[in-house]
């Protein structure tokens, strides 16, 4: 066993070692190279980490397997003692062109970007973004590599007999077919949202039934990732879900307007309300720079209920970052200003006990008497 790897060993090419220890390095600095490669557009970095070293991981094991005598994976055209060398020298070249294609994919697909992609600025950091155009020859890019890859696999391993067998063709359409419902639709929801440019990086959306107020992050093909406005945490949500939904978006380039709600007791008169609201409106401004001083508050009477008036305090913005605080900040400042105008902001529980005389038992008799006679009739 020992003489057997040895010789292995000693029969090694510079092409091969150059391959193993380029596998080596890629399965230890992966993350580096991504991050020269990708730069500040580096938001999908961790995913293609993984890939690229579990590639090289599975080649360095298919190298390992390859050293026991008598492996012949298969190959039909070598003698069992004699094929570890020639199996070796497959693994090289499948090796070396898999290596290739996805760093060339890589490469492309940050051309692309910076060639069809935009720019824009998301909370300081400016970001490469992906766009309908750059996602569509991206599309193509990946599947002339995934083509260009799977020829020359079959070509060095002699497999080419595979494309004309049916039974394998048939067999990758009936995969297609069985999973198209697992990836077509957030596939073709993710070019939508795409090309139709409204939920872009940046952008402030509100999704009611999914309870969600956050920053868009990125879209791709499968999936849009956004940042909590209210806690800051990445939310991914596939795109298919996301474009079934009403979906609310707050551009820095629109008149951003929001409102919050008060209920309020019949007790307080109104030009006493709308002070307390205007009031509100104008300590809240000084708190909290989201909220645009130069623009009048609006307040209007929203419900008239069976306990309480429901009043909107309406205000415009000047970040839709700042949304949510400027919600917070009108909260607590009309909580402070209550004390001082007299007015409760706990919606008051009232009951009405009608009076027994409105219905004395003379009439109720009378009426049903009334009700059987028509009925005997």
């Amino acid at each position: 066993m020992l003489e057997h790897i040895l010789n292995l060993l000693g029969s090694f090419s510079l092409l091969d070692v150059f391959v193993i220890g380029l596998n080596i390095a890629l399965f230890l600095f992966s993350g580096i190279l991504l991050n020269r490669i990708q730069g500040a557009a580096a938001s999908r970095k961790r995913p293609r980490m993984l890939t690229m070293r579990s590639l090289s991981f599975m080649l360095l094991i298919m190298y390992l397997i390859a050293f026991i005598p008598g492996v012949t994976f298969g190959l039909k055209d070598c003698q069992a003692d004699n094929c570890n060398p020639q199996i070796i020298k497959q693994l090289t070249e499948t090796g070396a062109t898999l290596i290739i294609s996805y760093i060339l994919m890589l490469l492309t697909h940050l051309l692309v970007i910076k060639r069809f992609g935009r720019e824009r600025e998301v909370q300081g950091e400016l970001i490469h973004y992906e766009t309908y155009q750059s996602r569509l020859v991206s599309i193509v890019v990946l599947v002339t590599v995934i083509a260009f890859l799977l020829l020359t696999t079959l070509t060095i391993w002699g497999l080419e007999g595979w494309l004309r067998q049916t039974s394998v063709l048939g067999g990758l359409a009936v995969l297609i077919f069985f999973t198209k419902d697992l990836w077509l639709p957030d596939n073709i929801n993710g070019l939508i949202l795409l090309y139709k440019t409204d939920v872009v990086p940046g952008s402030v959306v509100r999704v009611r039934k999914l309870d969600l107020l956050a920053i868009t992050l990125r879209t791709s093909l499968i999936e849009t990732a956004f940042r909590d406005l209210v806690h800051g945490q990445r939310i991914i949500i596939p795109n298919s879900m996301f474009r079934n939904q009403v979906i609310e978006v707050i551009n820095h380039d629109d008149t951003i307007k929001d409102f919050v709600e008060f209920n309020i007791g019949y007790g307080s008169e109104m030009e006493n309300i709308k002070a307390f609201l205007t009031q509100v409106h104008k300590q809240a401004c000084e708190i909290e720079s989201g909220i645009d001083p130069e623009s009048d508050a609006r307040i209007n009477v929203v419900t008239t209920g069976d306990h309480a008036v429901t009043w909107r305090l309406t205000y415009s913005l000047t970040n839709p970052y700042r949304l949510r605080k400027a919600q917070m900040a009108i909260s607590e400042t009309a909580l402070a200003c209550s004390a001082d105008f007299g007015i409760g902001l706990n919606t008051p529980v009232t009951h009405r006990i009608l009076d027994a005389n409105l219905h004395p038992p003379e009439l109720v008799k009378a009426t049903l008497a009334n009700v059987v006679h028509n009925s005997d009739k």
